[in-house]
């Protein structure tokens, strides 16, 4: 007698092996496994198919998320044709062949429509026969549809995000659409100390007033020592953390925990519970379990993907820094202007409702606004007395020069208004071409009037700092005609509530529309 068992959804798809009386396969992780299956729901040692007098059984290996026959949870049981075993998120068939009087009792009976073209660990469309009754089959078509539909929408919105803490809050946004919990958290595991950051946490009306942060640890370090997601229907029921304090206090009554994985580490879990005593509470549910898996692998990546990004954005803006500083260093009348006149126009940015993309763009073109100096002579830029024509034609040239660098650089279209535009003028009389109003690109129109604060609030040689009345008394003047009307009001209102504060140590360079030229 001999038996088969084909792989029906899994890394290993497809594939068929053989198993006669006599013999055993153990299904796991481990290389040493007859069978070694990559899913991070299996367990090292998961299940094994052993051969009994004339049958077949399975015997679970103390997995962490159980081996399910036909739906249900086991520790051993006799083997029928027909039977579906699943381990983690993966499935498999078994088939007695060649016997007529080979045990042939389906159980449940699944059609070949529930493991194609799946998105990992949701079916499409099957029918279910359990003891004559059927499942109707359109209601679960219907909700496979949705929820393949989900997860596709879920992995665009997810992938979509750079910014760390936008891809935070796409995944708990995304995964509370498909499954309903009390409390979701996604939490990020600092392996040197064992511990968890929440980075998110989302709560439902009905436990909104609790106070503090009330996960069950022990749960979610089974998830991160395993590498398995994990399911728990009904925990107080579960032998495995019977023992969690903060499941008995809490009234934890239905979890799931999901690692976040990148092929090299667990980054963190994404948890999820339903609170409850006795019978009350939802319970989570295999399919709940399928979904969150499916959604918690694709997090796994876009937060990786996520971190290079802010890890390249770091180094990439500590070059800038760099490079500014470099550039300010030889002047002691400029040093920390590109910072300063940065702070300032995001603080005008952030009162104008900005939204994140656009502040990270000001704040590029904001620090970079000076860069065409370093194609001007030393000489020039620190020249102690008043400049010539000449001399004020080069500096006049550093947007144009500052633009023509950036343009090298892949991704820089949106910085570069501001480092073109930031001294044009809103009569149009200003440089270098003459632009007015809004024609002037918003970026630059901020820039300018943080750009000229720094200026009228710094020491020259031949001058001394404006006070602060004197300064906003200077941008009303000149507000709708040097400048943005709108900006001017905004930033005078940061002055007055004193949001913005000059640096009394601020030197800027100058170049700038300090009081003097104001008053041309």
């Amino acid at each position: 007698m001999k038996a088969e068992i084909a792989v029906l959804q899994g890394d290993r798809k497809g594939d068929v092996f053989t198993i006669r009386l006599g013999q055993t396969l153990l299904f796991g992780r481990e290389a040493q496994c007859d069978v070694q299956v990559f899913d991070e729901g299996v367990s090292r040692r998961h299940f094994v198919i052993e051969s009994r007098a004339d049958h077949f059984v399975v015997l679970d290996m103390e997995s962490a998320n159980g081996t399910y026959i036909n739906g249900v949870r086991v520790q051993e049981q006799e083997l029928r044709s027909g039977d579906v075993i699943r381990a983690g998120n993966c499935y498999f068939s078994f088939h007695y062949v060649g016997s007529k009087n080979s045990p042939n009792t389906t159980a449940v009976q699944f059609s070949e429509s529930q493991f194609e073209g799946l998105v990992p660990a949701v079916a499409k469309k099957f029918t279910i026969r359990q003891l004559g009754t059927e499942v109707e089959e359109d209601t679960q078509a219907a909700r496979h549809l949705e929820s393949l539909k989900a997860l596709y929408e879920i992995g665009n919105v997810i992938h979509g995000q750079q910014d760390i803490n936008s891809v935070f809050d796409a995944i708990m946004d995304q995964v509370l659409r498909v499954v309903s919990a009390d409390r979701g958290y996604l939490m990020m595991y600092h392996p040197e100390d064992a511990s968890f950051e929440p980075k998110v946490v989302r709560r439902t009306d009905t436990v909104a007033a609790e106070s503090g942060l009330t996960v069950s640890r022990t749960v979610m370090m089974e998830c991160v020592n395993t590498g398995n997601s994990l399911l728990s229907s009904d925990i107080a029921a579960d032998d495995r953390f019977k023992d969690g304090q903060s499941i008995i206090a809490n009234n934890i009554r239905s979890v799931i925990c999901v690692p976040l994985q990148t092929p090299d580490q667990t980054l963190g879990v994404l948890y999820l519970d339903n609170l409850g005593e006795g019978s009350e509470g939802r319970l989570f549910t295999e399919y709940d379990l399928m979904l969150a898996s499916a959604i918690g692998r694709q997090a796994g990546l876009a937060i990786h993907r996520a971190k290079l990004f802010e890890e390249l954005d770091a180094m990439f803006f500590g070059t800038i820094r760099a490079l500014v500083a470099t550039i300010e260093a030889n002047d002691e009348y400029t040093h920390g202007h590109s910072e300063r006149v940065t702070e300032f126009s995001l603080a005008i940015a952030q009162a104008m409702d900005f939204d994140a993309e656009s502040l990270d763009h000001l704040r590029r073109s904001a620090i970079l606004h000076d860069i065409g100096k370093i194609a001007i002579s030393e000489n020039v830029l620190n020249k102690p007395g008043a400049l010539t024509e000449e001399e004020f034609a080069q500096i006049k040239a550093h947007p144009v020069l500052g633009a023509k660098i950036l343009r090298h650089i892949k991704g820089a279209d949106a910085i570069l208004p501001g480092v073109m535009w930031h001294h044009e003028k809103w009569n149009g009389r200003g440089y270098p071409d003459g632009l007015k109003g809004e024609d002037i690109p918003l970026q630059a129109r901020i820039i300018a009037v943080a750009d000229a604060f720094d200026a009228m609030t710094s020491s020259r040689p031949y001058r001394s700092n404006m006070e602060l009345e004197e300064v906003i008394e200077e941008f009303e003047r000149c507000k709708d005609d040097h400048f943005d009307g709108r900006i001017v009001d905004v930033f005078v209102q940061l002055l007055r509530s004193g949001v913005i504060k000059p640096h009394s140590t601020s030197m800027a360079d100058r170049d700038q529309d300090g009081v003097q030229r104001l008053t041309v």
